[in-house]
């Protein structure tokens, strides 16, 4: 982002005294408007969503400044107006009602046309007394395929996995690693941590700008996140995690282990996100050097441990027993 004049922006590198503001233009490709800090979207599209993110905001969410102001453009005279009133966010975009909930819904059918009363009872039993959430069906149908590549007894790999259905982060790269938990279990994770930078001045020359772990689940909630300076690092580099139940005793273990400790904050499925930001292109252990997961090919050689080595988190499911009893961190 290229600071409004007079203005410096310090995540470049460049020195300043003040905060600056900064001048954003969203516009349809073939627009005529060139220069700093445009963003183009396709023409054909008639409904865009703007977002504003902050990583780590201090004092408060938004970063104790005002929220953006945001205006009307002509894109012919070049001229501002008032904004016009947001539209309403829909439940489910078309891409979604076709990609989801339709083979959704043509499952559905052919089990009820198959076998009406076993269909009506696995509903009910499903749905409980809950009502059935359309957006939570829809993220299940995105998300559960993923568990299929957790093997129990068998180390959890990680994968970047195909982020059809989510909004797109170009600046993003993610690591998922899909976990089904058996009661009480433990889960071990490791990797080789990236060097991340002090302060704003390095962010030019540093391999990325922020790494973290977080914790989702099969209907696409983000329920916990560990950042990159809240971890303990050891001397070789490595960060070591235990993700379990929040006690006492799992807490003390994975402290006397010098590994960094996680309550487990999902249900039984849980889709362990390793996230880096602005990794640069020539950054040899980023995340961006992992393919996307091919569903058409096996598993095995699509793991991010084959591509960036101990750079990409692997993990084992451990008996909270067995966790308890550890001298030592385990062999992966």
């Amino acid at each position: 982002l290229k600071a409004d004049a007079g203005g410096a922006n310090p995540f470049a590198g460049e020195a300043m005294d003040t905060r600056s503001s900064y001048t954003i233009y969203v516009v349809p490709e073939g627009s005529p408007l060139k220069g700093d800090n445009v963003l183009y979207f396709p023409d054909s599209v008639s409904k865009i969503s703007v977002m504003l993110r902050h990583y780590l905001p201090a004092g408060g969410l938004t970063g104790n400044v005002p929220l953006p102001t945001i205006s009307a453009l002509d894109g012919k005279t070049g001229s501002l107006s008032k904004a016009a009133a947001n539209a309403p966010i829909p439940k489910l975009s078309k891409q979604e009602l076709t990609n989801y909930l339709l083979p959704v819904m043509e499952k559905y059918a052919a089990e009820l046309k198959s076998d009406p009363h076993k269909f009506v009872a696995e509903l009910r039993q499903q749905q409980g007394n809950t009502k059935l959430d359309v957006q939570q069906l829809v993220a299940k149908q995105v998300v559960s395929p993923a568990f299929q590549y957790f093997k129990r007894g068998q180390p959890a790999q990680s994968y970047r996995l195909q982020p059809g259905g989510t909004y797109p982060n170009n600046d993003n790269l993610y690591l998922v690693m899909p976990i089904v938990r058996d009661a009480n279990d433990v889960l071990y994770v490791r990797f080789r941590a990236p060097a991340i930078p002090a302060s704003p001045a390095d962010y030019p020359k540093s391999n990325l700008r922020y790494f973290s772990l977080s914790q989702g689940d099969d209907i696409s909630y983000n329920l916990a996140t560990m950042f990159d300076a809240d971890m303990k690092v050891d001397a070789d580099g490595i960060a070591h995690f235990f993700i379990g139940d929040d006690t006492t005793n799992n807490h003390a273990r994975a402290k006397a282990l010098g590994a960094n400790f996680m309550p487990w904050k999902v249900r039984d499925k849980m889709l362990l996100v390793y996230r880096h930001m602005l990794p640069k292109s020539d950054y040899r252990y980023g995340n961006q050097n992992v393919p996307l997961f091919d569903k058409a090919r096996p598993r095995e050689g699509q793991e991010g441990s084959a591509f960036i080595g101990e750079y990409a988190p692997t993990g084992l499911m451990l008996e909270e027993r067995v966790y308890q009893k550890l001298a030592e961190l385990p062999e992966l």
